[in-house]
């Protein structure tokens, strides 16, 4: 099976979002980057989470199962990679926004599934 490359691309977010979910069926392994281009506000905080889904329905945080799937808190431009091998079929990020002064953050989310 060759690489599966999934590319999720954010205009300015603020709150709370979630990425579209990613058929993972065929792979066992992931790494996965977050680049964040621009962070706005007084105080901001990016938290992002990789979740995880047996039937794309009912989501769960990766980490709480197996300690992956976590990203470091940001609040200024920069990148993260992470890698994973432990995830039920269905692959999706999510991601809260908080702050005073209006934060909002720019960012890419990356994955190579192999």
């Amino acid at each position: 099976m060759p690489d599966m490359t999934i590319k999720t691309q954010s205009n300015e977010v603020s709150g709370t979002g979630a990425s579209s979910s990613h058929d993972m069926k065929n792979y066992s392994r992931a790494t996965v980057t977050l680049i964040i281009s621009q962070a706005q506000g007084t105080t901001r905080a990016l938290d992002l989470v990789l979740q995880h889904s047996p039937d794309n329905s009912t989501w769960s945080n990766m980490f709480k199962e197996n300690l992956q799937g976590l990203f470091k808190r940001m609040s200024a431009e920069g990148q993260q990679t992470i890698l994973v091998t432990k995830f039920s079929r269905y692959v999706r990020a999510l991601w809260e926004v908080s702050g005073t002064g209006s934060p909002s953050f720019t960012f890419t989310v990356t994955a190579v599934a192999n």
